[in-house]
């Protein structure tokens, strides 16, 4: 387990697609799809708040800051399986199968935008109608990111996941990576290394309250696909992950 504090790292939290319209964020009360360009002050202050930019490029990625970030707690473990004993082994062996990623962000609670993502409701048109439905849509948050469709999204190509597939059958536009989840960029104030943690979804969502009064809000994210790290001078890893990597 590694824990940050806010002034250590820059985190960035954006969908696993590369295009420009696939970002994720709140307005009017529900989660959307939106496009890169909407964020900032100007939209904040109409009430539409971005959690996940796409990752088309390296600004793009600088619009999913979190911020007011007071602590980030990054977890890794391993799934493994028992197997055995064998003759002339009296012992059971172990044998891993992958890597797991936790990671706990913490921010002081601004807007009700992560209660929204995390819990719904979604706007239904934007929504995956393929393997959900309208009703799925009112009460679920998109933490399971992005996942193609055939006409129930407003560009007709993807819409909010509501997860109930397998990841690797959640395909981009080229058919042979996924856009499951969300990727976490986790950089160092230096500006020169990032850690990525790939198609992570969304696992839980506490709020706490302090003594003094102030509110802080904790979204935690999962991921068992291995990580990248990347380096060099505020640059970010935005290859889509095969599928074969799921």
């Amino acid at each position: 387990m590694v824990y940050f504090l806010g002034r250590d790292v820059d985190v960035f939290i954006t969908t696993e697609s590369t295009q420009d319209n696939d970002a994720i964020g709140v307005s009017g009360g529900n989660a959307h799809k939106l496009t890169n360009g909407q964020t900032g002050a100007t939209y904040e202050d109409a009430g539409t708040y971005m959690f996940a930019p796409s990752m088309n490029s390296a600004a793009a990625v600088s619009g999913g800051r979190i911020k007011d970030m007071t602590g980030v707690d990054l977890s890794i473990g391993v799934s493994d399986s028992d197997v055995g004993p064998y003759f002339g082994q009296i012992t059971t062996q172990k044998i891993e199968l992958r890597k797991e990623h936790t990671v706990s962000l913490t921010r002081k609670k601004s807007n009700l935008s992560w209660d929204i993502i995390f819990a719904g409701p979604c706007l239904s048109t934007q929504y995956d109608l393929t393997n959900g439905t309208t009703k799925d849509a009112a009460y679920m948050g998109p933490r399971w990111g992005l996942s193609s469709v055939s006409g129930s999204a407003t560009d007709g190509l993807m819409g909010i996941s509501n997860g109930n597939f397998n990841p690797k059958f959640a395909p981009a536009l080229s058919g042979t990576n996924s856009i499951f989840g969300y990727r976490v960029h986790l950089r160092l104030k230096n500006g020169a290394e990032a850690y990525t943690v790939r198609n992570a979804i969304i696992t839980g969502h506490t709020v706490s309250i302090n003594a003094d009064g102030t509110q802080e809000e904790t979204l935690e994210l999962f991921s068992n696909v291995a990580p990248r790290l990347q380096t060099g001078s505020n640059t970010f890893y935005t290859t889509l992950t095969p599928q074969t990597e799921l």
